[in-house]
């Protein structure tokens, strides 16, 4: 475990599915999956965050996640909620309501939808970072938002709000991630977001990774503690492992894979949905994820 200490947050990072139960959030999944990070060796939780489905969530349900991850962590581990929404002023509600949670640091993503300029972008998150003293995470997922948050503008934020305290890189573009550890400020934490990236990006210097599969296995914080352990063989060992998870639970709709595992390996069978409109995997869909994963972790 790696925690937000003087220096830099770095570690593993959940990036929790939002699970329902008729359409409601189902507490007692919230709370076994709140049970089953805490004993990974994660050093904390992202809830609404992409795996959490966020854009579909109205702002009742954002607030209402956010809470319930809250209560049952009950500091066990730090609380990194995505607040991020399209609106300046529902991203600043949301953060407040997190703030008044304890939440260690916000992560915030790009604006979507409409194209936005380097300019823009700086506009989004300046009025953010100024209206709170709480850290923020930047959230830079471009396939998703059809906006990138270049190192450019990150770097002028960072010099402009010391709570701007680091950024998750979820485009999947080791160059990207590359630029991100060479050229931000010292103290600056870099976290990957794509497990199959996970050691790489180590060895890169980043700081952890933003891993989907600690959902429901423990193997991203396996492969970090190997590599912090210096035992580089070990870690690539795991890292194939954990490709390999990838590949099944990203054989079907993001992020049902994820629900469905979760479901099937830390609810025991007890079946958890994602977020409307995602769905669940197909009979035919579920038994291949299945095989591909038992006896993986």
């Amino acid at each position: 475990m790696c925690v937000m200490g003087p220096k830099k947050l770095c570690g593993i990072i959940t990036p929790t599915i939002t699970p329902l139960k008729n359409g409601r959030l189902d507490s007692k999944a919230i709370s076994k999956l709140s049970e089953f990070v805490s004993k990974t060796g994660a050093s904390g939780i992202f809830p609404a965050g992409s795996t959490g489905c966020f854009p579909f969530l109205d702002m009742e349900q954002h607030k209402s996640v956010i809470t319930e991850f809250s209560e049952y962590l009950d500091g066990r581990l730090m609380l990194l909620p995505g607040v991020g929404r399209n609106s300046i002023s529902e991203t600043m509600e949301v953060a407040r309501h997190a703030s008044k949670l304890g939440a260690d640091a916000l992560v915030i993503v790009s604006p979507y939808y409409i194209k936005l300029d380097d300019g823009s972008m700086f506009r989004y998150f300046d009025k953010i970072a100024g209206s709170t003293g709480e850290k923020i995470i930047l959230y830079n997922i471009p396939q998703f938002t059809g906006n990138e948050i270049n190192v450019k503008v990150a770097l002028a934020l960072a010099k402009k709000h010391s709570n701007i305290i680091g950024i998750k890189d979820s485009s999947g573009n080791f160059r990207s991630i590359a630029a991100f550890i060479n050229s931000m400020p010292r103290g600056f934490s870099v976290f990957q977001g794509e497990d199959d990236l996970l050691l790489p990006s180590l060895m890169l210097g980043a700081s952890g990774c933003v891993c989907g599969t600690t959902n429901f296995s423990d193997l991203a914080v396996q492969v970090y503690k190997k590599f912090k352990e210096g035992e580089i063989n070990s870690a690539s060992q795991l890292q194939s492992r954990l490709d390999a998870v990838m590949g099944a639970v990203n054989s079907v709709q993001f992020p049902s894979g994820y629900c469905f595992a979760f479901s099937k390996f830390v609810m025991r069978g007890a079946e958890v949905g994602c977020v409307p409109p995602i769905g669940k995997p197909s009979p035919k869909e579920k038994a291949s994820i299945y095989s591909q994963l038992k006896g993986m972790f």
